[in-house]
């Protein structure tokens, strides 16, 4: 499984494909004594899957082409295997599966009676359903890119605690608008929420609306009371009132369809959609990441007369 840790960039020890000058057996032995010195903390994981990307990386260099000779395939395929652990993306990571499918079969096939080729062909079945996952995951991260610079979906929401007033984004055109998809059960989602707090306080006189959008999950977490099972619609309004006051949070919850959700093909919270003057979609984040794009989309959709938004080549550009 891809860590968190192992999405960030470190500066990692350099390692040469000459640093390779053994057999095939021996020089995937010195990647496979890396693999097994797996830290326990995310910063020294850092170093470590990089490290580990450039010894296969070095491996394969000097052992790549060679790989239709002898056993050497199961060795390749082995090396690609083991490289499914030091991705540091979604990408990165399908791509090493599907070289080594592709080199565990070929020798699977060439090799009927290796019963360690076999082996190797049945152990790679264990990341079929996080293969399946990811794709799933990037399917729907291009299916939001699609949506930055077009309108933005309405919200269909079907309530605003504690308020009669029906809130559309049709009804906050001219305005600049963030929606957060959030829950209080979810422990990102309350720690974004602060900064939610203080942008509306920094800039709620100058435009920007923000609207909490959630939905009954039947659960939820109230600080310092902890998590609440098995709550009815009554209840669970409660726990979101107990929650937005231990909070401060200082704008409208909406108890959104989950058609809203679909809508804006949110796959996970907490997700947050910036929106324009113009009603145009500018950006989205998943996640309680770092807020510095956020921020400064911000201050330049502000900035920007009603009417006005990016220009295409600045909504289009990709997240990966």
């Amino acid at each position: 499984m891809i860590r968190n840790w192992a999405l960030s960039a470190a500066i990692v020890m350099s390692v040469s494909a000459s640093a390779f000058a053994g057999t095939i057996q021996e020089d995937l032995a010195s990647a496979e004594k890396h693999k097994s010195t797996r830290p326990k903390t995310r910063a020294e994981g850092k170093a470590w899957a990089l490290e580990g990307q450039k010894l296969v990386d070095a491996f394969l260099k000097t052992w790549g082409d060679k790989a239709s000779e002898g056993d050497n395939q199961l060795y390749v395929a082995r090396a690609y295997t083991m490289k499914i652990g030091f991705s540091t993306s979604i990408e990165q990571f399908l791509e090493n599966h599907k070289n080594a499918v592709t080199h565990a079969h070929a020798f699977a096939k060439s090799h009927a009676d290796n019963e360690e080729g076999r082996k190797l062909v049945a152990s790679l079945k264990r990341y079929d359903r996080q293969v399946k996952s990811f794709k799933t995951r990037m399917a729907k991260q291009k299916k939001r890119d699609e949506l930055k610079g077009k309108a933005a979906p309405e919200v269909n929401a079907d309530e605003v605690l504690d308020s009669k007033t029906k809130i559309t984004l049709a009804s906050l055109k001219g305005k600049v608008v963030i929606i957060d998809f959030w829950a209080t059960w979810c422990g990102p989602c309350r720690k974004v929420i602060p900064h939610l707090v203080e942008l509306k306080k920094k800039h709620g006189d100058a435009g920007l609306e923000i609207l909490g959008v959630t939905r009954f999950y039947k659960s939820g977490y109230v600080p310092g009371e902890g998590s609440k099972r098995n709550l009815d619609p009554d209840a669970e309004r409660e726990v979101n009132r107990k929650c937005a006051k231990a909070l401060g949070i200082n704008y409208p919850i909406l108890f959104s369809a989950r058609k809203t959700f679909t809508d804006y093909m949110v796959s996970g919270i907490p997700q947050l959609v910036l929106i324009d003057r113009a009603g145009k979609v500018r950006h989205i984040q998943v996640g309680a990441g770092d807020h510095t794009k956020l921020d400064a989309l911000i201050a330049k959709c502000l900035a920007e007369k009603p009417g006005e938004s990016a220009p295409a080549k600045e909504t289009q550009k990709k997240r990966f």
